[in-house]
């Protein structure tokens, strides 16, 4: 009996000791990569805002990390109702192609990334026509 209890003692001083210190180096959990992004834009104008410069840099740079061989990204331009829907879906292209552009600057195989205008349609906050709605002027990226 007293060799079984000596056992046991001897397990729990061995486990005590070797339990990971404060001091000792730990693995660092890096998040994975972010998938979308959402870029927005100011009333009737295709300009990326530079201040999502560097947002749509970082989505370049997740891409680059997230795709395979058989990934690709894809680039959604959406307006506010305030234009026509003729208007509307020529400029949200135009939002999308200026987005579709800057990935393509920042290193992405244009034939990787795809873009398109889907005019008033997906309103983040739904709006009356002929209501100009900050939130609904955006691009949004997505890594498939």
């Amino acid at each position: 009996m007293s060799a079984r209890r000596g056992f046991w003692h001897l397990t729990i001083v061995l486990s005590l000791l070797i339990q990971p210190s404060a001091a000792w180096p730990q693995k660092r959990q890096v998040p994975a990569p972010q998938p979308t992004f959402t870029i927005f834009f100011g009333w009737n104008s295709a300009t990326i805002p530079s201040r999502y410069k560097d947002v749509v840099a970082q989505a370049a740079m997740n891409a680059k990390n997230l795709m395979d061989l058989r990934g690709w990204v894809e680039v959604r331009g959406y307006v506010d109702t305030s234009m026509s829907e003729q208007r509307s879906v020529t400029l949200s292209e135009n939002m999308g192609k200026a987005v579709c552009d800057e990935l393509i600057r920042d290193g992405l195989d244009p034939n990787r990334v795809t873009y398109s205008g889907q005019g008033k349609t997906q309103l983040l906050k739904q709006t009356p026509d002929g209501v100009r709605e900050p939130i609904n002027r955006r691009v949004e990226i997505r890594i498939q």
